[in-house]
């Protein structure tokens, strides 16, 4: 097992992911990091990938995706924790809006967070646990938790029915 593990998410940023997997691979090899990196293939994926990569050895596994890409390697990982996994979270941003990204003070631009992993800078975050509702077990979040109108302002954006194909910038 590589000591990096890049989990790229095909589908975030509306696709962006899957355009930019082979560009990460680059940015990432221009950095002296020579690193495992595979695309999921649905919704949980990149935790299972997670858990396995830190289970497996890898030092450092990276979310290559937005903020859901982000959450699912933190699940991994921190499950992983739990039987003795001890891989460290990089992130790379190719959502869009890679809050995570912005909350950590991770660079935005490929080439800046490319380095940041190739330099090994790290800091510690905050992760909670919730439980109840659809997560009886718990999950793990890294980022931020939101309730009520959060929650249903989230789940109203998601409707396709109700916004436009293509937002205006």
């Amino acid at each position: 097992m590589p000591a990096i593990k890049v989990i790229v998410n095909p589908a975030a940023g509306k696709g962006a992911g899957g355009r930019q997997a082979e560009e990460v691979r680059a940015r990432l090899a221009a950095n002296g990091i020579d690193g495992d990196l595979t695309l999921t293939e649905g919704p949980g994926h990149a935790i299972e990938m997670a858990r396995e990569a830190s289970l497996a050895g890898c030092k450092v596994v990276v979310a290559a995706g937005g903020d859901g890409t982000t959450n699912e390697v933190i699940n991994g990982l921190m499950q992983a924790k739990e039987t003795g996994g001890g891989a460290a979270l990089g992130v790379i941003g190719l959502g869009t809006g890679n809050d995570f990204m912005y909350a950590a003070g991770i660079p935005e631009d490929l080439d800046g967070a490319c380095r940041c992993l190739a330099q090994g800078r790290r800091r510690w975050i905050d992760i909670a646990r919730v439980q109840g509702g659809d997560w009886p077990c718990g999950r793990y979040v890294g980022n931020g938790v939101g309730v009520g109108f959060d929650v249903k302002a989230t789940i109203l954006s998601l409707d396709k029915r109700l916004w436009p194909r293509q937002s205006p910038r």
